[in-house]
């Protein structure tokens, strides 16, 4: 953090730099924004302008130390008005920032089936419906072929698992990507739901493909 983002980019606010990595850290696989992060910067006594905490981002994302995914829209103007999700270039930080490693396992189950993404193509975003359901990945394979990818640890629940069909099914009617993959940590199936065929793989037979 010293060497490739305050000193490359003669940053006297190492303070507030440090809170703010540490912040994005452990937040990985949720949503924040610049006006989030300057609340919680208030809240520390720690003062920063928004315009200061963009450009921070965007030298925190230089080094490559965090990624920020906007939502999946034909619009730039939705895009640049919704929020960001991070992601973390190393787990490993993530889970040396967190009070428990256990908490929120959901959420610390995307940012390694994010990496994975990122070195098989390009991720496009994450979408989210006209109802308001979200779907963690649109991804975009080096041979051009895209598919819908949602990361869920655990798929036991049948709550959980309506929750992330319902998402993938409206997300296919709404991009017309018909691809739909859920990664878990154990489940292996094929799901059909609303006309949709949903391949459910194990993270650990879906990262040695």
């Amino acid at each position: 953090v010293l060497r490739d983002v305050a000193e490359r980019h003669a940053s006297a606010n190492v303070a507030e730099l440090s809170f703010v990595v540490r912040r994005m850290l452990r937040c990985a696989g949720s949503k924040t924004s610049a006006n989030a992060l300057h609340q919680d910067l208030k809240a520390q006594n720690l003062a920063l302008g928004k315009d200061a905490i963009y450009a921070m981002l965007g030298h925190v994302e230089d080094a490559f130390l965090v990624f920020l995914v906007p939502l999946h829209a034909s619009s730039e103007r939705r895009r640049q008005m919704n929020p960001r999700k991070v992601y973390a270039i190393d787990h490993g930080l993530v889970r040396a920032c967190v009070p428990s490693p256990t908490r929120d396992l959901g959420h610390h189950f995307e940012n390694p089936v994010y990496l994975e993404l990122r070195r098989r193509g390009t991720v496009l975003g994450y979408h989210l419906t006209e109802a308001g359901h979200e779907v963690d990945f649109v991804f975009e394979a080096r041979d051009g072929e895209r598919q819908l990818v949602q990361a869920c640890a655990d798929l036991s629940d049948e709550a959980t698992r309506a929750r992330e069909l319902r998402a993938l099914t409206t997300a296919s009617r709404e991009t017309g990507i018909e691809e739909l993959t859920i990664v878990t940590q154990g489940t292996e199936r094929t799901e059909r739901a609303d006309g949709c065929e949903v391949k459910v793989v194990p993270a650990w037979r879906w990262l040695l493909e």
